[in-house]
């Protein structure tokens, strides 16, 4: 089905913090989240406090920032984890504050440590004893019900597709002072990666295009990009871009918009899953205690949850025998969402022992161990003991 993504539109000047909200009964608004950016200038939530460039607003009539589904769901958030005052919380609130760019790859940065708190608050609601991990090693840690340590780590993907050339592109055009409209339309669905050398020419000939429109009505570019991994045999994709003037002071607005479906969320899924499986550092650590993968896929192009019961089909594929770690799952949290929507799938070849353990240490945790009936770990088909 058609999916549509708007990544930004450009601002004009530089945040200045979080804006008061006015007498009226909601002062008390945001209170956690207003204590974890007090003092913040340069925060990527920031952009959420002032209004869209197409909403108009009538003089005198103040934003209502502070209803942000974004702002309060992460409000939530940090109330639910202060309530629950894990081991660590504090380097927690100490990253959050950290300084970050507000352009798309310090919000990428931003949306990596939101998913580790989505994670964190959603063990926190389902009363597991947890800790934020302040050493090097896995963003969370457990025990286990047999004691054993059991080690957490969250990895975020961006997109690298249709949305990492809308991104680069918005970048570069903003850098041109110029007003104007970029349109990406993927005529087949859209592949989950794509090449770093075709993403950039196609951004180089939108650019180039931008650069020359002189009084017209639009442009329009036509390329084709090869995917990431063409062993999937996924042909190359053909993209048309319509490059469109806007009015003056109006600054640049960049939208995507793909086909998607059930074969590209799987794509993506796999995508998502080849770097942390693949990475010798997070290896390393799962060999030092056992780990669970979470792979956040949320901002990935076209992904949707509709497809979760398929997601650890996605990963079965992924699976080597010498990988160390228990099991890996995908989670889907937009940001105007509290609980992740996650399913698992276990690692065939770990240790039926300690995967069972693990995943009663995990049981609470609403929707983590999901899978469909044909995907049941093995120790539950074979009659293996649910730990010891």
């Amino acid at each position: 089905m058609p999916r549509k993504s708007q990544y930004s539109r450009t601002t004009t000047g530089q945040d200045i913090g979080l804006p008061p909200i006015p007498d009226g009964g909601e002062e008390e608004a945001l209170r956690n989240l207003r204590e974890w950016l007090d003092g913040l200038t340069d925060h990527p939530l920031l952009r959420h406090c002032r209004p869209p460039a197409e909403l108009v607003i009538p003089v005198g009539v103040p934003y209502a920032w502070w209803r942000s589904p974004i702002l309060t769901t992460l409000d939530t958030m940090i109330e639910i984890l202060e309530r629950a005052a894990p081991d660590g919380l504090h380097d927690l609130r100490r990253r959050f504050q950290e300084p970050r760019e507000t352009n798309p790859a310090g919000r990428g940065d931003f949306y990596n440590l939101r998913a580790e708190m989505a994670v964190a608050a959603s063990f926190a609601e389902a009363g597991l004893d947890f800790a934020v991990n302040t050493q090097a090693g896995p963003d969370l840690l457990i025990d286990a019900p047999s004691g054993r340590r059991v080690g957490v780590e969250i990895s975020h993907r961006g997109p690298d597709a249709l949305g990492s050339i809308a991104m680069d592109v918005l970048a570069r055009l903003n850098e041109l002072l110029l007003d104007i409209k970029v349109s990406l339309m993927a005529e087949e669905c859209a592949p989950a990666s794509i090449r770093t050398p075709q993403r950039r020419q196609l951004a180089d000939a939108i650019v180039e295009a931008a650069e020359k429109m002189v009084d017209e009505p639009f442009v329009l570019v036509r390329s084709a990009v090869v995917p990431d991994r063409p062993e999937r045999d996924v042909p190359p994709l053909v993209v048309r871009v319509q490059i469109t003037p806007l009015p003056m002071g109006a600054g640049v607005e960049v939208v995507s918009s793909m086909t998607s479906g059930a074969q590209h969320t799987l794509d993506a899924v796999a995508a998502v899953a080849q770097q942390p499986l693949r990475s010798e550092q997070k290896r390393a650590q799962a060999r030092r205690m056992p780990t669970l993968l979470i792979a956040d896929i949320t901002h990935l192009d076209g992904t949707a949850k509709a497809t979760i019961d398929r997601w650890p089909s996605a990963f079965a594929s992924e699976w080597n025998p010498e990988d160390p770690f228990v099991a890996l799952a995908a989670m889907h949290c937009p940001l105007n969402h509290l609980t992740p929507c996650m399913a698992t799938s276990i690692n065939p070849h770990a240790d039926p022992l300690v995967a069972a353990d693990v995943t009663r240490s995990l049981k609470p945790v609403a929707g983590l161990l999901r899978w469909p009936p044909m995907q049941a770990p093995h120790w539950q088909r074979d009659g293996v003991p649910a730990g010891p």
